[in-house]
Parts: C-alpha cells; structure tokens; sequence
C-alpha cells in the first residue's frame, strides 16, 4: 500500500486508509473540514485540550493554533499592540 501523501493526515487522526486503500474520514478529518482548521490544528487541540483546562490555557492552546500565523495587522497596528504589551508587564 503506497500512503505517499496521506501520513501527516494519518498520524493527525484525521483519516483512516485500509488494507485496500481505502480512505475514510475520521471525527477529527470531520471537524477539520467543517471549520477549515489545519489537520495540524486539529491534532494540536486533540491533544492539549481536557477538561482541566483553565481560561489562561485554553487561551494560550487557541493561540498556538496556526490558523492566526498569517492574520495580517493593520498599519501601524503591530506599533500599538507593542506599546500596549509592555503596559502590561
């Protein structure tokens, strides 16, 4: 059985080939499609989320998510968001 380009679906859990290559959707393919998550998105969340989680960590899980690595800022925005940043501190 050839699975070239199937693993990083694979190990994500997101799809199930057979014996007879045939390919079938699991729960987290499912979820990955209807919300047009990253199958890396989706294994991350299947991994890190419980039922433990606090607010700070289920923030900080979404924000690992890869989704937001290409949200553009607007002009002079990354400025403000800088400032407001250290604010913080």
């Amino acid at each position: 059985m050839d699975l070239t380009g199937f693993p990083p679906y694979l190990f994500a859990g997101c799809v199930h080939v057979d014996e007879e290559e045939n390919v079938t959707p699991l729960t987290l393919g499912h979820i990955a499609s209807y919300y047009y998550l990253k199958y890396t998105t989706v294994r991350m969340l299947n991994d890190r989320l419980d039922e433990d989680n606090d607010l700070p960590t289920l923030l900080e899980i979404l924000c690992d998510s890869s989704e937001y690595d290409e949200v553009p800022v607007r002009h002079n925005e990354d400025q403000v968001l800088v400032v407001r940043h250290v604010s913080l501190i």
